[in-house]
């Protein structure tokens, strides 16, 4: 499906996309991407397709960077790096910034143990 529309109309709704991805989760309006797409009048997969469009990533970093300064831009430029790279608590923690998933309640947070064990060695000095 073709989108709609000038090639500057295009490109603006990318950056309003861009600079809403770039906004923290509570201040964000619409609160959801699917709200979002409905105001743009765009598809919610064109929007998702559109997260690696470099007019959005310039918009989203600009949103970031006006937002928070540059130390705050220097820590998400990191967070997404690390993320890209294969970091799980990075991805986890972006996906969280951004609403995508939630934290995890008490609940639910991963159990941590350790298990040992003894060799037949060990077991014969009993």
């Amino acid at each position: 499906m073709r989108l709609r529309g000038t090639k500057s109309e295009i490109s603006d709704k990318k950056r309003q996309f861009g600079l809403w991805l770039g906004l923290p989760k509570d201040a964000k309006e619409p609160k959801t991407q699917a709200e979002l797409s409905e105001q743009l009048g765009i598809m919610t997969t064109t929007l998702a397709h559109w997260k690696s469009d470099p007019i959005v990533i310039e918009a989203r970093e600009s949103a970031i960077k006006d937002l928070g300064g540059n130390d705050m831009y220097e820590i998400t430029r990191t967070i997404v790096s690390k993320a890209k790279e294969g970091n799980f608590q990075m991805a986890r923690l972006y996906m969280e910034w951004q609403g995508e998933i939630g934290k995890q309640s008490a609940k639910e947070a991963p159990l941590e143990f350790t298990l040992s064990y003894a060799t037949k060695k060990d077991r014969n000095k009993d």
